[in-house]
């Protein structure tokens, strides 16, 4: 699934920020702001789809593929100029959808709704089966991780069937800017995602590109920490820059009311 006119979507180094000045991809301002940039092109390209968006939107973040795709895909039939924006999203869909659930699926799902439908008083007397969605990669259900939290390069963020990095639904993180955050930063390590993401866009530089440069200049391997930090348990991330306790994005004041409502809407509880 490409473009309208069947020519792949172009990415470079380079993205566009909330303000429209250029920024460096792999960086901490292009992980800083990159759920705030898809949901102000959205709402610049297709203001009059927020609410089919949106559905789609919350069906995908919850492992919902079978609604996330039929939202997503009466988004693009009523406005085209969307397919770009949300093709991989249909994509980690389709993907998702021809897996055939396994035993062990079929079990946890069981369990999972059995323990729903108790009363909130009972379900602590009851065994939690825990939280899981289906990978977005082998369609199977694996333990829910915060696409922000571990590192999938050392194992800590894998799904427990197929072993692809980052494996659960997050419609910002699965968007163009989010996979080419991924790509330039190489957080992953299976070959599948480069070829995926190389096969859907056209790509140049390639993700050796910043490879290339810290080898040129010799600089050091940045060390990230992710939230836990906060509570004394620091841990090199791949995929989270330091935040740092109570740090404001810096663009926040630029996104206007409408921009926060359909980020609001897209991450509610």
């Amino acid at each position: 699934m490409g473009s309208p006119h069947g020519v792949k979507p172009k990415i470079g180094v380079e993205f566009v920020s909330l303000d429209g000045s250029p920024g460096q991809r792999s960086l901490m301002g292009d992980f800083q702001t990159l759920r705030a940039r898809i949901f102000q092109r959205l709402q610049t390209i297709a203001p009059d789809c927020e609410d089919v968006v949106m559905a789609g939107v919350n069906a995908y973040n919850v492992g919902d593929y079978e609604a996330a795709l039929a939202h997503f895909s009466e988004a693009i039939s009523g406005r085209p100029v969307l397919l770009d924006e949300l093709a991989p999203h249909v994509r980690s869909c389709k993907r998702a959808l021809l897996a055939v659930p396994s035993k062990a699926d079929i079990l946890y799902r069981d369990a999972r709704s059995a323990w729903l439908r108790l009363p909130r008083l009972l379900r602590w007397l009851r065994r939690d089966p825990g939280h899981k969605l289906r990978c977005k990669y082998c369609g199977h259900y694996t333990l829910f991780i915060h696409p922000e939290s571990g590192v999938a390069y050392f194992g800590m963020n894998n799904c427990a069937v197929c072993g692809r990095g980052y494996p659960v639904p997050d419609f910002a993180w699965d968007g163009i800017d989010g996979l080419a955050y991924i790509y330039y930063r190489n957080s992953v390590t299976e070959d599948a995602f480069y070829a995926e993401f190389e096969a859907d866009y056209d790509v140049h530089p390639n993700r050796t590109h910043f490879m290339k440069s810290k080898a040129e200049t010799g600089a050091e391997t940045v060390v990230c920490v992710d939230a836990a930090s906060d509570a004394g348990q620091s841990e090199r991330s791949d995929r989270q820059p330091t935040l740092g306790a109570g740090r404001l994005h810096q663009q926040a004041e630029k996104t206007n009311e409408r921009l926060q409502r359909w980020q609001e809407r897209a991450y509610k509880k």
